[in-house]
């Protein structure tokens, strides 16, 4: 056992790996008080860098599966040499199978300690993502090895996992125009941008910023929208005010007006 029970164990499900018989044991724990909400920070996933965080740090994408590719393709070589069925055949086959798993722990590993430390080591206490279809995502013939390789879905998954074991707070937002719109002045792009290009150009304020800071920013900006109640309306960026929105005719619409917070983009400000 490689660290003590925590809890009352309840049920043990025994699973067997490529590398032998493993006893995983599930234990009850009280339930842990969710804390304020008061430091949070966004993060963008991407292919090029694992993720940007609202701050401006960018965390490098290991990419597990293709950094294994090439032993891949030698042992699978040596499969196909030998006769399917014999002894030698069927110790080619676990060396794949044993190749795939340690892939998969070094993801999980990676995975588990960035999120601890996104919580921890950087004391936040809300943690911030976009809400992506991962599975449709994958449907992109050019991007789905990569996706598939991120595993953005497990990150997300053990986002809400730690939220939840440590009363932290893990919330995901509508991706929609987070990439296509300035954090700085809430204008959107009159031209699309395509993912070749990696850095966000304003024409309107001059702001330049790397794509993927400037889509965690507005991830933040989105949630702590939402945590007041409001909309983080991309589409009325002409309406700097309410007055102005309501002179356009949109009287229900609520600009969201979180300019004067770009000095402090870590802190939400929010009640409990």
């Amino acid at each position: 056992m490689h660290r003590p029970l925590q809890g009352d164990p309840k049920e043990v499900t025994l699973i067997k790996k490529a590398s032998g018989w493993y006893a995983h044991i599930s234990c009850e724990l009280p339930d842990i008080p969710k804390v304020e909400p008061t430091d949070a920070i966004a993060v963008d996933v991407g292919t090029t860098h694992y993720l940007t965080t609202s701050e401006g740090e960018k965390e490098d994408n290991p990419r597990w599966y293709r950094e294994a590719e090439g032993l891949l393709h030698k042992h699978n070589q040596t499969m196909a040499r030998r006769k399917k069925g014999s002894n030698r055949w069927y110790k080619a086959v676990h060396a794949i199978a044993l190749h795939q798993e340690r892939t998969a722990n070094k993801r999980k590993d990676f995975i588990g300690k960035l999120v601890y430390k996104l919580y921890h080591h950087k004391e936040n206490n809300v943690l911030i993502a976009e809400d992506l279809s991962v599975s449709n995502m994958v449907q992109n013939k050019y991007l789905s090895k990569s996706i598939s390789d991120a595993s953005w879905g497990k990150f997300f998954e053990w986002a809400g996992n730690i939220a939840e074991r440590d009363g932290f707070h893990f919330h995901q937002v509508d991706p929609k125009n987070t990439s296509q719109t300035c954090s700085s002045c809430g204008k959107k792009s009159p031209k699309k941008l395509s993912l070749a290009i990696r850095t966000f150009n304003c024409q309107y304020c001059g702001t330049v910023l790397d794509r993927d800071h400037n889509a965690a920013r507005n991830i933040l900006f989105k949630a702590a929208a939402a945590f007041r109640g409001e909309r983080w309306v991309t589409t009325l960026y002409e309406a700097r005010n309410k007055n102005e929105a309501q002179d356009a005719g949109l009287q229900e619409a609520t600009q969201l007006m979180l300019f004067d917070a770009l000095n402090k983009p870590k802190s939400l400000g929010l009640g409990s």
